[in-house]
């Protein structure tokens, strides 16, 4: 076996620059096909997309769960990983990113870098040299297959299983509360000691030591406080950046028959969240951590002033339980006061989202009716968790007082009995409050507690949405050809009587170009969704290039087979991001795209080009516009099926006709095009005809054959299935 040349080094790097991909990503693609999972590069840049859509190590291991494989980056050298965990991932100095496939028993490793035209043979020290000092293990996670095929995220629950990577910050936060609470002792013992030996002997040497030593502990006592507060906030941040991305990564991932919330609501209840995380990271978390060590004031206590500690021992249950007793009807309060709020968000983002409609059509009364309607619950909720937190509090500051009352009075026989003294008593009464201090807080800790719980068990069901994404069932590559099957297909909204498909039977072969015509309701859109993937049939299967479009990835999927509904959604921004939304890499096409979809011209003729500003929803274009955008949108995907619904519903005749020449221009002759539409001027681009009525096949055959028996029926969806004079 040869060891690399400096030759051989630079030609493999210049073959990895060559190959123009992420090094990160290459390595990934091998890791998988070593351990038979398959690959989708869209899901790995779908959910890399917050990091500009390239790896880096821990992002590696991130995708790697997601493959159903166990990565993890550890601190070793290469020469010291054993060859039973091959094949695993090294970071090279150069930038590139090698797998070390298998190894000899001489320690020379066989390093593939993905896109180089061979793999290389490396001693052991040479590739420890050319490493950065880490490797990255990828092992098959059989274990979690089932786990995978529940839809759920793999590695257990959301939020448990996030926390649980920063157990160790909790010990730290643990001994940093009971070294608090040992130091908090410094200052009953300063007052004791000056009232009983400082005092009476006139003893000033002994105050200043005193005075010296008690300085110094609350000294240590503000810096371990801070510590604390800083360790519990850093834990947060990372868990609150973690689990947020995974919210916002679920709510868009959740398959839309399983949505059962409105936007709204399940934007309320992401937001939710933010109780959760700051029950974490306030002085909550801490307040209970304090409770543990009551103890340590008790037992002081008790030593100091024997049977007067009584008088807190008692006082701690009782705070309890009537703290607990409390939390049965301030739950309930929570738990209504959250639903008032997820419909009140509800309404609020319906009106806004809606505004112009609601303007244009004089609603704003009605909206407003059910705006004070949803914040009248509101607040009739949130009066009710003001009762029984105010109850809470308020009982637990009464009894501080009275157990400051007892001891003192109680303290002052005992004083006169001589069985204690007076300073005794005084830090008696200091060590009284310090154990009842967490206590005090308890209320508004089990408030907050409530609402955390409450909003978990909210979060939990959208987590447990079903997932579009399901890598048990993705056994499919990619879309290659485009050929299209129904089979005795049945499906029906969720939550809606009827079906839209009923027993649909039909074939569309790769290349084809087909119209889809039918009355409203007739299932078009539906068809178009179905072929996305958008909605899985109730009965029948969909097949493209021979697999249920269920055992596709769905990132995959659809950047294969695009949909462009009839309903033209645009974002804040400008027009170039709107168009290049799923592919940041094709400004090359842009300009191509913007001239066949009628993008190019409203947009060179704008001071600001494609980098023109838009408001949200597409505010500030027009319906036409907005439908230019959105077809340039499917256009540069270069689908292999390209589904038009309605592409041309909002433009005038002479736009019209440009789009339609566009698109004859822009779609390759081995794409397979399938428009649904109502207007006969749409019809140029197709040379196949169906009609679908009631989600049922009417009739199916050439165009011109089609049209001509339309044409002589005069009856049901055949007599005229636009129902408009501009229709078929």
């Amino acid at each position: 076996m040869k060891k690399p040349t400096r030759r051989q080094q630079s030609r493999f790097s210049a073959a990895q620059k060559l190959a123009g991909r992420d090094p990160y990503l290459a390595a990934l693609e091998f890791i998988a096909y070593c351990h038979r999972k398959p690959f989708s590069q869209a899901e790995i840049e779908r959910t890399t997309a917050g990091e500009g859509g390239v790896l880096d190590a821990r992002t590696f291991c991130e995708a790697a769960g997601r493959l159903g494989l166990d990565a993890k980056v550890a601190d070793v050298m290469p020469s010291a990983v054993s060859a039973l965990v091959c094949p695993f991932v090294v970071p090279l100095k150069d930038g590139n990113v090698g797998v070390v496939s298998e190894r000899d028993r001489r320690g020379r490793a066989r390093l593939v870098i993905p896109g180089a035209p061979a793999a290389l043979v490396v001693g052991g020290k040479e590739l420890d040299e050319q490493s950065c000092g880490v490797v990255i293990l990828a092992a098959d996670n059989a274990a979690d297959e089932t786990e995978a095929a529940s839809s759920k995220r793999p590695g257990g629950h959301w939020l448990w299983s996030v926390a649980r990577k920063y157990w160790s910050t909790w010990i730290y936060v643990i001994v940093a509360a009971l070294f608090i609470n040992l130091l908090a002792l410094a200052l009953p013992l300063f007052v004791m000691n000056v009232y009983d030996r400082v005092i009476p002997n006139n003893s000033i040497p002994t105050l200043y030591a005193l005075a010296g030593g008690v300085l110094i502990a609350l000294f240590f006592d503000f810096i371990l406080r801070m510590l604390r507060a800083l360790v519990i906030d850093h834990s947060g941040r990372k868990i609150d950046m973690r689990v947020s991305s995974d919210l916002f990564e679920q709510a868009m991932d959740a398959s839309l028959a399983s949505r059962t919330m409105s936007a709204g609501e399940i934007g309320s209840h992401i937001r939710e969240f933010e109780s959760v995380r700051d029950f974490f990271t306030s002085a909550s978390i801490a307040s209970l951590i304090d409770l543990a060590f009551i103890g340590i004031f008790l037992t002081v206590l008790w030593i100091f002033v024997g049977q007067l500690a009584y008088v807190p021992m008692i006082a701690v249950p009782v705070v309890l339980v009537a703290t607990l007793a409390i939390q049965l009807p301030l739950g309930r309060s929570v738990s209504k006061a959250q639903m008032t709020i997820a419909n009140r968000q509800a309404v609020l983002v319906e009106s806004l989202v809606a505004i112009e409609t609601v303007k244009a059509s004089a609603g704003e009364g009605a909206m407003q009716r059910k705006w004070e309607k949803a914040i009248s619950g509101s607040i009739r909720s949130g009066a009710s968790i003001r009762f029984w937190s105010s109850l809470a509090m308020f009982s637990t500051m009464s009894v501080q007082q009275v157990v400051s009352v007892l001891i003192l009075v109680w303290g002052s026989f005992l004083v006169a009995a001589g069985d204690i003294s007076i300073g005794a008593l005084v830090a008696a009464n200091l060590l009284a409050g310090r154990v009842l201090a967490p206590l005090s807080s308890i209320a508004m800790t089990l408030a907050r507690t409530q609402q955390s719980i409450t909003a978990l068990r909210q979060l939990n069901r959208l987590m447990q949405l079903e997932r579009d994404h399901q890598p048990a069932r993705e056994t499919a590559g990619r879309v290659t050809a485009g050929h299209i099957e129904f089979k005795q297909v049945v499906f029906g909204y969720p939550r809606q009587e009827g079906k839209a498909i009923d027993g649909l039977s039909l074939v569309i072969k790769p290349g084809e170009r087909v119209g889809i015509v039918g009355r409203v309701g007739s299932g078009k859109s539906t068809f178009g969704k179905l072929l996305n993937a958008l909605y899985v049939p109730d009965e029948g299967h969909v097949l493209i290039d021979g697999h249920d479009t269920r055992h596709y990835n769905r990132s995959d999927l659809r950047t294969s087979v695009t949909y462009c509904g009839q309903d033209a959604d645009l974002f804040a921004g400008s027009l170039r991001e709107n168009i290049l939304i799923a592919n940041p890499d094709g400004d090359e096409a842009l300009e191509r795209v913007a001239r066949a979809s009628g993008v190019a011209s409203f947009a060179l003729g704008h001071p600001m080009g494609y980098s023109r500003m838009i408001g949200e929803r597409g505010q500030g274009l027009s319906g036409g516009q907005r439908q230019a955008v959105a077809l340039a949108r499917a256009l540069i995907a270069e689908p292999r099926v390209l589904f038009l619904d309605e592409p041309t519903s909002a433009m005038d005749t002479l736009s019209e006709m440009q789009v339609i020449r566009g698109i004859g221009e822009a779609v390759p002759q081995g794409t397979t095009l399938i428009v649904a539409t109502h207007r006969s001027s749409l019809l140029a681009l197709i040379n196949r005809l169906i009609v679908l009525d009631e989600g049922r096949l009417v009739a199916d055959g050439p165009r011109d054959q089609v049209l001509e028996i339309l044409k002589r029926n005069s009856q049901g969806v055949a007599s005229d299935p636009a129902g408009d004079s501009d229709g078929i």
